[in-house]
């Protein structure tokens, strides 16, 4: 099952942004989808840019049911490290399209500024464009 994000929806981090995963009890980043986007005009991929957004991680779908989304965290570029990252989207907007179609078993790039995830080709399926971009702004 997928779930498709609207490009300009958004990940916000909770107040409170760890939780722990039902089935193992480890803890996992929480963040939520919403429906603001601070940077909705979509700014061309610039690594500059992207350097500055935190957090940032690769991760591999690991379940998805309609109202969520658990990612297996691959690797931090900034940020927290937590072993797992939870999405959850409110009411609606799963349904959404012209996003992001997250799949079991596939990787992501997600990036974050001001506790919001900007899906507008800072975040996304990794692809070697985006993937160089990642490398070229994390890398240190």
């Amino acid at each position: 099952m997928a779930i498709v994000v609207a490009t300009v929806a958004v990940i916000a981090i909770a107040a409170v942004g760890w939780f722990r995963v039902p089935d193992t009890g480890e803890e996992a980043l929480l963040l939520f989808l919403d429906a603001e986007d601070a940077t909705a005009s979509c700014l061309a991929l610039d690594p500059a840019v992207l350097a500055g957004m935190s957090p940032a991680f690769a991760g591999t779908v690991r379940s998805s049911d309609g109202e969520s989304v658990v990612l297996d965290v691959d690797r931090w570029y900034a940020g927290p490290e937590a072993e797992r990252v939870e999405l959850r989207a409110p009411a609606g907007m799963e349904a959404l399209t012209g996003g992001i179609s997250f799949e079991v078993g596939r990787q992501y790039l997600i990036s974050a500024t001001d506790e919001r995830v900007n899906y507008c080709g800072y975040s996304g399926p990794v692809t070697p464009e985006l993937q160089a971009a990642y490398d070229a702004a994390y890398s240190s």
